[in-house]
């Protein structure tokens, strides 16, 4: 048996990941089974933490056939959370089962729109929110040239709008502020 990403490994919600999958049931009569494709966080497919992406049926194979299949699996936030997961194929038939993790690491984004900021200042006090999407991680760059940035503060948003209180330096001048998606 053998699974990987055959796609890229970086999406968001609503794309879709291809995956490919090569397996091997040889049996004397024509036999159904199915292969479901997890989503899962910590590599461990008996723990009841896995999230279905997919599942489809299949057909055992003669003793000198591999079964080949592939399947472009649609990514949301019901089956991936935004975060890195590992995938993993779960092959069932006869009455027993079989997994198989991919080697390569789905990341998962809730949009790939970038941020957009509004800025108040009231004295030397500024509030800077932040608007994204849910589920973004969002890293605040400061700077007081533009060139120079450095970041604040990183946040996933859970929320649509996050808001970052900011004193400026007593004297100083204009500060400048960006927001650039995470990791």
């Amino acid at each position: 048996m053998k699974l990987n990403l055959t796609g890229t490994n970086l999406v968001a919600y609503g794309q879709s990941v291809s995956l490919k999958v090569f397996y091997h049931w040889a049996t004397n009569i024509v036999r159904s089974g199915t292969i479901g494709f997890y989503s899962d966080d910590d590599l461990n497919p008996l723990n009841s933490n896995s999230r279905l992406i997919r599942e489809f049926p299949f057909n055992s194979q003669g003793p000198n056939s591999m079964g080949i299949s592939t399947a472009s699996v649609t990514i949301d936030s019901t089956n991936s959370p935004a975060g890195f997961h590992a995938i993993y194929a779960k092959i069932t038939g006869g009455g027993r089962s079989r997994y198989l993790y991919a080697p390569e690491i789905l990341n998962v984004v809730s949009s790939f729109a970038r941020p957009t900021l509004d800025v108040v200042r009231s004295g030397n006090q500024v509030t800077v929110g932040v608007n994204g999407v849910a589920g973004q991680i969002v890293i605040l760059d400061s700077a007081p040239s533009i060139g120079s940035w450095i970041p604040m503060v990183t946040n996933r948003l859970s929320t649509n709008r996050w808001t970052v209180p900011y004193m400026l330096p007593a004297g100083s001048g204009s500060q400048f502020f960006r927001a650039r998606l995470g990791p």
